[in-house]
């Protein structure tokens, strides 16, 4: 199971245009094959809100999860101001395994 981790950031002043654009109806689906499995906010941080999100989907799915999540996020990206970066995490221990061998 691959786990992507989205980082969100936007200036405070944007949370009621940002609030506008999440209940949008006709915002892009998430792709069937990824499922949310945290989402965080973070306290304000060089003057902007930080939001985290990690998503599961199969290894083999994952550049059809990326493809999706960076529509989605492209979409929030709509207000002025919001960033976002998407990262393909691996398990700390599973990380250290495959850089020993």
């Amino acid at each position: 199971m691959a786990l992507i981790m989205v980082t969100g950031t936007y200036p405070p002043t944007k949370q009621k245009d940002l609030n506008k654009i999440y209940v949008a109806e006709n915002k892009p689906a998430y792709p069937a094959s990824v499922k949310k499995a945290h989402n965080w906010v973070a306290q304000v941080t060089n003057g902007l809100y930080k939001v985290y999100a990690v998503y599961k989907c199969p290894d083999d799915k994952v550049l059809e999860a990326l493809a999706g999540l960076t529509k989605r996020y492209n979409f929030y990206a709509q207000v002025d101001g919001y960033k976002f970066s998407i990262e393909l995490l691996a398990e700390a221990e599973e990380a250290i395994r495959m850089m020993a061998e």
